[in-house]
């Protein structure tokens, strides 16, 4: 049987007294491109974008996530990191910074635990009231907000971007009730804010491990109780095929709403070892795949970064090595991973070679696609996933298109 909370119950009667739905600012997805960045690492850990909050447990009993963050350190000592790191990882002189750059959205991820909370578990809670601010400075700045379920009960990947690194325990009957009461209550607070332009149902479901058919109808309920509002609704392509995806939602059934691809090209040994003319091939490739795509629905690519390797620190998880140096499991060794993340240390060409790799994917996008948004907005030392920072060096062209012509690429 399926338990709601009490305070749950609550917010679910709040949606009879609310008052009509506010429209909210226009944007008009499929026809004038999306270009936005990520504010990742700020309501939901991630110990590669923000080293500092993890260091700590570098000796002792490590922390892996935000759910061993907080279980480690006990509720107070927990509490007062996380507000101090909510105070000032992202402030309002962000979002004029971003909207100064030539930015039109923000995706803002957060987990289920700032809004439906599971008794007994060691997260923090308080996320909201940072999601109220975010709000109100993307209005101020004129920035259209996508609120991001990124981490639902029980991780809908294993990933440390779930709040919880390991085993995928989403995907029961009890789970997915669980995220679709969360969206509930997403919809309830937010749905009527005009501040908020589009809601995303759930990040990065694990579609090489989930039953596709348990995504599928997830995302088909959780449209119906987003589609209440006239907010836009975004779908993750679950990592699954076209046909197990685009095809289960027509544009024509699925109004106002777009699919959400991720594209990285870091995550296997093979993606290392490709050469920089390769990477630039296969992003401009993707003009044509996302073009296909995009006659199903609109289509975003909700995350992508400036990296051609995985030397990031800690890209793959807390003290866990890169592919790319043969450091992490099964991998080889590849090349160094020395000068691979400090533009700083950089030289010229390979400065411009990052540039040319941003370009490529940035004309894919947008000619083959209806936009994009980088991950992420700005980190501690990881540059080539510091939109701020490549966009100071002048490596992030914003709105730049024609890298990939004469197309098609080869």
């Amino acid at each position: 049987m399926h338990l709601i909370s009490a305070s749950l119950l609550l917010q679910l009667v709040a949606t009879v007294l609310a008052a009509p739905a506010k429209r909210a600012a226009s944007f008009a997805y499929g026809v004038d491109k999306v270009r936005g960045v990520n504010l990742g690492g700020w309501l939901v850990l991630e110990p590669w974008i923000k080293p500092s909050l993890f260091n700590q447990f570098l000796t002792g009993t490590p922390a892996v996530d935000e759910y061993t963050f907080c279980q480690v350190l006990g509720p107070d000592a927990a509490a007062a990191q996380l507000r101090q790191h909510w105070d000032t990882w992202f402030t309002e002189g962000d979002f004029a910074r971003l909207a100064a750059s030539g930015l039109n959205h923000v995706r803002l991820p957060v987990g289920y635990w700032a809004f439906n909370k599971i008794a007994g578990e060691p997260f923090i809670d308080g996320q909201a009231i940072y999601v109220d601010k975010a709000i109100g400075w993307a209005q101020k700045y004129n920035l259209k907000l996508w609120i991001d379920l990124h981490g639902a009960w029980q991780s809908q990947n294993g990933f440390d971007n779930s709040g919880r690194f390991g085993r995928i325990g989403w995907g029961t009957a009890e789970t997915v009730q669980h995220t679709i009461d969360t969206l509930q209550v997403i919809v309830n607070r937010y749905g009527r804010n005009p501040g908020v332009a589009g809601i995303e149902l759930l990040n990065e479901p694990a579609g090489f491990a989930i039953d596709p058919s348990i995504i599928r109808d997830f995302h088909q309920r959780g449209y119906q109780v987003a589609k209440s509002t006239d907010r836009f609704v975004i779908i993750h392509d679950a990592f699954l095929r076209p046909d197990q995806t685009y095809n289960n939602f027509p544009a024509s059934q699925y109004p106002n709403a777009a699919m959400d691809a991720h594209l990285y090209q870091v995550f296997s040994p093979g993606e290392n070892a490709m050469s920089h003319q390769t990477h630039l091939t296969v992003a401009c490739k993707k003009r044509s795949s996302l073009a296909g795509a995009k006659g199903k629905m609109p289509i975003i690519v909700g995350e992508w970064s400036g990296a051609e390797t995985d030397c990031a620190q800690w890209l793959n998880g807390f003290n866990r090595g890169a592919r790319y140096d043969g450091s992490f499991p099964d991998s080889y060794y590849i090349g160094s991973c020395a000068n691979k993340n400090s533009l700083d240390a950089m030289n010229g060409d390979e400065r411009n070679q990052v540039k040319e790799f941003i370009l490529a994917q940035l004309d894919a996008f947008e000619a083959g696609g209806d936009g994009w948004i980088f991950w992420t907005a700005k980190t501690e030392s990881a540059d080539l996933w510091n939109f701020q920072k490549l966009f100071d060096y002048g490596l992030f062209p914003v709105g730049a298109r024609g890298f990939c012509d004469p197309f098609p690429w080869s």
